[in-house]
């Protein structure tokens, strides 16, 4: 085996982190671990309650499962000690979190078909990406330089061709085609496809945020995110003082608190709506689960604070 690269300790020491991690949140990793599998369990428990509508498969089977797989992301995130990198994921679960409740408040098979529908569109237009003399194959480039042999292209042009007729059937059903076309209009000339709320009259998540009551959490929670996803704030790899700076170490435990509050709080919330619309006979049980299992990890926040070493510039 090559020798490998040794890491620059002052930015990226794991073995530290980790034993920090260990030190300090064991209890905090096994309560996200607990409630985690709690959420597997709901999952297929509220499939089986529902009438699997449209609605309720991407109520339960998309952005209930979304917001489980976040979680299960933000625990192993943290449990190596990157939790900078956990904003990712928090902002995954409360953009899930707003879309449960959205739908689920009113109208949730037209909200629900919309979002089917959109997504039918998106994988009608990767499918054009392939497919010589569409625009979408015209804006990739030239596809065949992606695989080995032209033979292998012509496979993947035939799949794409069944995969689109496929796709424009099931669009033409009297339940899509009206939404289909909504979102045709939508896209105008320049074929620019809008988000899947949009022909609901929704300009943005932000407003569905509102809508839901969750404004607040939005300038946060996903603010927050946005800023770790665009790399838009130096703030998080940078301690800029009076001529010197600070590295932030790639992984570190500081803001642990406010992620960890911020992810529990929201997936508990959406537990409990989902169980409102579909196992309300267990609203109060999990309720007693919280307040006998999982209160007092989940209001134990540690306080961390690092000390950091500048140098001149």
């Amino acid at each position: 085996m090559k020798e490998k690269e040794e890491e620059y300790k002052p930015l990226l020491d794991r073995d530290r982190v980790t034993l920090q991690v260990n030190q300090n949140l064991s209890g905090h990793i096994e309560l996200i671990q607990d409630v985690t599998n709690y959420g597997t369990l709901l999952i297929p428990r509220c499939l089986v309650s529902s009438t699997r509508t449209l609605k309720d498969l991407i109520v339960i089977a998309v952005l209930l499962r979304q917001i489980v797989a976040m979680l299960d992301a933000m625990e192993v995130l943290i449990s190596k000690g990157a939790v900078y990198a956990s904003n990712l994921p928090l902002r995954a679960i409360f953009e899930a979190a707003v879309y449960v409740r959205w739908i689920l408040d009113s109208d949730g098979e037209s909200k629900a078909t919309c979002y089917y529908v959109r997504n039918l569109r998106r994988q009608r237009a990767w499918a054009d990406r392939v497919l010589p003399g569409t625009d979408e194959a015209q804006e990739f480039g030239d596809f065949p330089r992606f695989i080995a042999t032209e033979v292998k292209a012509e496979e993947v042009r035939k799949a794409a061709r069944e995969q689109k007729e496929a796709i424009d059937k099931h669009l033409s059903r009297p339940k899509y085609a009206a939404i289909n076309e909504q979102f045709t209009q939508l896209a105008g000339r320049r074929r620019r496809e809008v988000s899947w709320y949009a022909p609901l009259g929704i300009k943005s998540f932000k407003a569905i945020a509102r809508e839901v009551g969750k404004i607040r959490e939005y300038i946060v929670i996903y603010g927050g995110g946005s800023e770790a996803m665009h790399a838009s704030d130096y703030k998080q790899h940078l301690k800029i003082g009076d001529g010197e700076v600070a590295f932030e170490p790639i992984r570190h435990l500081e803001g642990f608190s406010a992620v960890f509050n911020f992810a529990l709080s929201i997936v508990f919330d959406a537990y409990r709506r989902i169980l409102r619309e579909y196992r309300p006979g267990e609203s109060t049980l999990f309720d007693k689960k919280y307040v006998e299992k999982w209160r007092s990890t989940f209001l134990s926040l540690p306080q961390i604070n690092y000390e950091y070493e500048y140098v001149r510039i």
